[in-house]
């Protein structure tokens, strides 16, 4: 009779194998095939394997570009009417919703 495996074990196998087969190396750090973005440092302590030497600063390095993208698209934006309907629905009126990314303030 076959034991079955417990469900933290199947998903540690499962990221060591994408770890191992959906990504490649560019500068010693893994990136996946996929996004290109490069494999986060919580994936390869979620898959129990140890990540490249130069990982974390791959991941900070490629969310600095991202994140700063972000930040300037979104400086002169403004919540439009639907925007402004949807936060009041989720967090209803009057409130001051804050984008935590842009540090952006909205009163609903």
């Amino acid at each position: 009779m076959e034991t079955k495996k417990d469900w933290r074990t199947v998903e540690r196998e499962r990221l060591a194998n994408e770890i191992s087969t959906e990504t490649y190396v560019k500068e010693g750090c893994l990136y996946w095939k996929a996004n290109n973005a490069p494999v986060p440092a919580h994936v390869f302590v979620e898959a129990g394997v140890s990540a490249p030497v130069g990982q974390a600063a791959a991941e900070q390095s490629y969310l600095d570009v991202v994140l700063g993208s972000y930040r300037k698209r979104m400086a002169n934006h403004k919540p439009s009417a639907e925007e402004l309907c949807e936060m009041r629905a989720a967090f209803g009126p009057g409130t001051t919703v804050v984008n935590v990314l842009t540090g952006k303030r909205t009163r609903v």
